[in-house]
This record gives C-alpha cells, sequence and structure tokens, in this order.
C-alpha cells in the first residue's frame, strides 16, 4: 500500500515555481561622445535605453585598466560602469552627453566584456545599486546583466560612432 502511495504521488504533475518578475529587457543606442564631467568622472558612451516603451538614460565610464590585446589583435578586454537615469522632455544624450554628468541614477553596475575589431561587442555584469524608489526599486544588488552590440559607422576610438545593442537584466 505504501508503495502504490508513493507511485501516486510520484505520478503528479510537476510544477515548476515561476519566477516572481521578468527580466528587464531594453534596446540601446550609444554614441562615443567622450564626455569629461566636472566632477571628474569621464564618460565613454551615452545615449538612451527603451524599456517597457520607456526611454532613460544611459552612460558608460570605463574603470581605470589596461587594454589587452589577444595574440592576433583582433579580440580587446574592457570594463566599465554603467548607469541609467531618467529624461526630461526631448532629452537625449545621444546628441549632449553633459546630461549624463548630473543625472540621478535609477540603476547602475558595472561590466566587463570583450570587442573585436570588427565591431562587434558582449558584455556581461551586474547591478550594484538601485533606486529606494522608481521604476527599477525592485532590482536587487547583484542581479546580472549582458549586453550585445554592434558599433555602426565610424569604428572606436573615433567620436560620433554609434554604438546599438540589446541589453537584459534579471531582477
Amino acid at each position: 500500500l505504501g508503495i502504490a502511495a508513493l507511485m501516486l504521488v510520484s505520478a503528479g504533475p510537476v510544477h515548476a515555481e515561476q519566477p516572481d518578475q521578468k527580466p528587464i529587457n531594453g534596446k540601446m543606442e550609444l554614441t562615443l561622445n567622450l564626455q569629461p564631467c566636472e566632477d571628474g568622472r569621464f564618460l565613454s558612451w551615452t545615449g538612451t535605453i527603451i524599456i517597457d516603451g520607456v526611454t532613460y538614460g544611459w552612460a558608460d565610464e570605463p574603470t581605470p585598466w589596461e587594454i589587452s590585446q589577444a595574440p592576433n589583435e583582433k579580440f580587446f578586454y574592457y570594463e566599465e560602469i554603467w548607469t541609467v537615469f531618467e529624461l526630461e522632455g526631448d532629452e537625449n544624450p545621444n546628441t549632449d552627453a553633459s546630461l549624463a554628468c548630473d543625472a540621478d541614477a535609477v540603476l547602475k553596475g558595472t561590466n566587463n566584456g570583450w570587442g573585436t575589431s570588427g565591431g562587434a561587442f558582449r558584455a556581461d555584469g551586474e547591478v550594484t545599486e538601485s533606486a529606494g524608489a522608481g521604476p527599477f526599486a525592485d532590482v536587487e544588488a547583484g542581479s546580472r546583466m549582458i549586453w550585445r552590440g554592434r558599433v555602426l559607422g565610424p569604428q572606436p576610438p573615433d567620436p560620433g560612432a554609434v554604438f546599438k545593442a540589446t541589453v537584459h537584466i534579471t531582477r
């Protein structure tokens, strides 16, 4: 009888627990603006990210590092601090990078990745902080962030290079 009960329980449907929150998915378009800020930070890429139909600002600040070339010089490594911030009206950090210098972050993190001389880039990182209130208040520090994209037009280090990517952040 015990074996029959065990078989009946094990034959029941298995329900996987669904996550409470969907990941954040966005599309970003950045411009290599090379913007010094009054507080001493230096921003490399600034632009926009669209998440759930809302446009936010995005800024990358390279961390102190040395570019390490692979032996064939087709790949290089980088590290960045990234920031997502709210925009007002028709503000666009692609054309006015100084907007990113004074913005309050609603989401912030770090990443590192590889780029190719052909313009393909990828990075993996994590959220380091989110605003206590606002659209990303439920994103915890340590949440994973990844992006994959490509430089269009002039290649870095030429200012004005345009970069487009998809971004995914777990909650």
